[in-house]
């Protein structure tokens, strides 16, 4: 049976946590030009590896035991595999956020040798959305052929999935492609405003359809986890895990935050969009004011 969860958090959920995580950036830098990231537009930055010993000794004391490295794309940091496996060396429990697009056979046998499970960014079940969400074309091909040598190597891949309103009836076409390529978890995270204002997902209408394609995609693979993240206003309750089981952890590797998304992040280019913050959607910034996160 599937674990299902509707929560605000696009990263894990008081209830979805077994251990406390952070989710470490390692690099702003990036392969993909997706408009929609809280780090497109931003200078690249690397995390200083010989900050290791004080990076693990902070973690230590916070209690961490989950490390998710992210960024950008965090494969390309210059010493990606040196970092991971010295934290695997330290006994942290690890896992990758990437588009999968440097994805190898090479480097699929490492990954496999470190990773508990390793998330992948699928916008789309076909090239058309996908390419057009990343802003590069062939990515969907180079991040399928990704996927089909992590599947193949038997690990665990879970999916994320941005949602937008004109996707909002594509979640089950969705779920149907993911499945019958073998992935059995998905999140699905509601796309959030870079700058305050309307999103078009919390109109009732849009609400409707997207409720009614996560309850068939659930009922249609009971074995599969089906998640969202600030996509579903009715059902998700407060339960934004931010400083208490999750943290962020930009490219210094020496500041704790209680959450990537809401904290200042200098470093914005000149002619990178908008400001060098992401407070949330409205229905975040909601959720919070009504209920005690």
């Amino acid at each position: 049976m599937g674990k299902n969860d509707d929560s605000i958090c696009c990263f894990r959920s008081r209830e979805e946590s077994r251990t406390k995580r952070v989710c470490w950036e390692i690099t702003t830098d990036c392969n993909l030009n997706c408009p929609f990231c809280h780090r497109y537009g931003f200078d690249a930055e690397y995390y200083e590896i010989g900050r290791l010993p004080e990076t693990i000794a902070l973690l230590k004391a916070q209690g961490i035991e989950n490390v998710i490295l992210s960024g950008g794309e965090p494969l390309l940091h210059p010493h990606f595999f040196p970092l991971l496996e010295r934290l695997q060396e330290a006994g942290f429990e690890l896992d990758v956020c990437t588009n999968g697009v440097l994805l190898d056979p090479v480097l699929v046998d490492r990954l496999s040798r470190s990773l508990s499970e390793i998330s992948i960014s699928l916008d789309g079940y076909g090239p058309e959305r996908h390419d057009r969400m990343r802003r590069s074309e062939g990515c969907f091909a180079r991040t399928m052929e990704g996927v089909d040598l992590l599947l193949k190597k038997g690990m665990e891949v879970h999916m994320t999935t941005v949602v937008d309103a004109a996707f909002a009836g594509e979640i089950v076409r969705m779920t149907d492609f993911l499945y019958q390529k073998g992935i059995r978890s998905v999140a699905y995270l509601g796309l959030i405003p870079l700058d305050t204002g309307r999103n078009p997902l919390f109109e009732p209408d849009c609400q409707a359809l997207l409720s009614e394609q996560i309850a068939r995609a659930r009922e249609r693979y009971p074995d599969m986890s089906i998640n969202t993240k600030q996509l579903l206003l009715g059902q998700s309750r407060c339960r934004c895990g931010a400083g208490s089981v999750i943290w962020g952890l930009g490219t210094d590797g020496l500041t704790l935050h209680p959450c990537l998304l809401t904290r200042e992040r200098p470093g914005k280019k000149e002619n990178g969009g908008g400001p060098g913050m992401c407070p949330g959607s409205r229905y975040l910034t909601q959720k919070r004011e009504e209920h005690e996160c």
